[in-house]
């Protein structure tokens, strides 16, 4: 009697489980994405960079003292999906708010036009053919 109470929760729960088997995430294609950012000629340290597909996650990464990069896809995975990409690149600091207006001011500064950040039309396309480095040359005066 008490198998028969329990085997139609004891399905339920075991066709969950192969639901849940089957949803363990789409597997994606990453692709190695590196490179160098230059501002005016010059490698551009600290800059955020985003490469957004179209669709799904974006990759990202912070430029170092040389102004190079490694785009991760999430903290564990390095790379991009495949496929065309907008591309953000900003050295906007979000400022501390326990600072001085004085501090908040400095961290605000922003370095790169808006045409390669808020108002982007930088584009990428990543393909498992191409691992050449993707490096951006950056104008201030444009």
């Amino acid at each position: 009697m008490l198998i028969r109470h329990l085997l139609p929760r004891l399905c339920c729960f075991a066709g969950l489980l192969m639901l849940l088997a089957g949803c363990g995430g789409s597997s994606v294609t990453l692709v190695p994405v590196t490179g160098t950012v230059y501002l005016d000629d010059q490698p551009l340290a600290n800059a955020k960079i985003v490469f957004t597909p179209a669709e799904g996650r974006a990759s990202f990464a912070t430029t170092d003292a040389q102004g190079r990069y490694k785009l991760l896809y999430t903290a564990d995975l390095a790379g991009a999906v495949t496929g065309k990409h907008r591309v953000t690149i900003s050295t906007f600091i979000e400022p501390d708010p326990e600072s001085s207006i004085e501090e908040r001011k400095l961290g605000q500064v922003e370095k790169v036009p808006a045409k390669y950040n808020k108002k982007s039309t930088l584009e990428m396309e990543v393909s498992t053919a191409d691992r050449e480095p993707m490096d951006f040359k950056l104008s201030s005066k444009d």
